[in-house]
């Protein structure tokens, strides 16, 4: 009956967007948890465009599926108008963003999302908030046919993403007006050209059209990042299907250590690059044009640093990478130069 019930309304629910909603099983335990298993929003749309990005580019008629989706409701909070959620658990699945037509995506189309409908940000009446929301074994793809350039294996391609065996720990979830807060405990990630996430962490916010997390730590197999703030803005979500052009980054670095052997993962030409630096200062502005302020490098050794403003024009492409760059204070040793 909880199955039917579930597949009655997700079968209702279909019928308003461009796509399917199905689930498989229903388990309501102790009336305070419930077990969905079997998750899906697929597109049945078929046109030679689509067959066509499926067959080129490897674009997926499925837009999420999650095999096993377990809640813990608070019946008290619920009574006094909030919904809150005392666990979260997704255990396996995949979300698959992509790019269709020029600045549309997948969710644009299922969902039926206008292109400049304006989103009513009045606040609502019904609170959202969450204990923990824990992820695990889960993928996500996204891809850009109209940005694509192949990049070989073992480069990031930030269209044509794909990060799997991604782990998510994150508590303090609530929403407020349009605004989501958490505490990042814990997010990892394997993306398919090798490059490692293994800590990310921060206090985090976001918004339509803002991502921030404060105390930000994030930590790979060979760079360490520690800032005061991260944060990502953007016009919309679909500017991260081209994210080195269109997403602004700020991050004010201290103490953080940075490998090119991190770096050489977005940037191919410096892969077998061994060389390390401590950075200290803020940078602000997308991938291709970042600015610098106040930006110290510190030699792996400590004995050689540079100080500067300016600006790096160019970046993923090194070989076409410029700096602009007023030098404040440096010290070089000869032997830091020679490495």
């Amino acid at each position: 009956v909880q199955t039917f019930a579930a597949q009655t309304v997700t079968g209702a629910v279909s019928r308003n967007i461009n796509g399917r909603i199905s689930i498989g099983k229903v388990y309501f335990v102790f009336f305070n948890r419930l077990i969905v298993k079997d998750i899906s929003i697929i597109s049945d749309f078929r046109d030679q465009h689509l067959d066509s990005l499926a067959a080129n580019f490897g674009y997926s008629d499925t837009l999420l599926a999650i095999n096993k989706l377990s809640v813990t409701l608070s019946a008290k909070e619920f009574i006094k108008g909030n919904i809150k959620l005392n666990t979260v658990r997704i255990n396996g699945g995949e979300f698959n963003l992509q790019t269709e037509w020029d600045k549309r995506t997948n969710l644009n189309r299922i969902f039926k999302i206008e292109k400049n409908k304006q989103k009513d940000t009045a606040a609502s009446s019904l609170n959202l908030l969450a204990n923990t929301l824990k992820i695990s074994n889960f993928r996500f793809t996204m891809k850009n046919y109209l940005r694509f350039v192949p990049k070989g294996d073992s480069t990031v391609n930030f269209a044509n993403l794909d990060v799997r065996d991604i782990y998510v720990d994150i508590s303090d979830v609530h929403l407020k007006s349009d605004t989501l807060y958490a505490q990042v405990n814990n997010i990892s990630g394997t993306d398919v050209s090798g490059l490692k996430l293994g800590t990310l962490k921060g206090k985090a916010r976001a918004c339509g059209k803002e991502a921030m997390v404060s105390d930000f730590y994030l930590a790979d197999s060979y760079s360490v990042i520690n800032s005061k703030y991260f944060y990502m803005k953007y016009s919309s979500p679909k500017d991260f299907s081209d994210f080195t052009g269109k997403v602004r980054m700020g991050l004010d670095f201290s103490d953080s250590y940075l490998s090119f052997r991190t770096v050489g993962k977005i940037a191919p030409s410096l892969e077998d690059s061994r060389m390390a630096y401590y950075l200290n200062g803020a940078v602000d502005g997308p991938v291709c044009s970042l600015k610098l302020m106040n930006f110290l490098v510190t030699s792996d050794s400590g004995d050689s640093f540079v100080e500067i403003d300016g600006r790096i024009n160019g970046l993923p492409d090194v070989s076409r990478t410029m700096v602009v760059a007023q030098v404040k204070r440096s010290s070089m040793r000869f032997d830091d130069l020679s490495d």
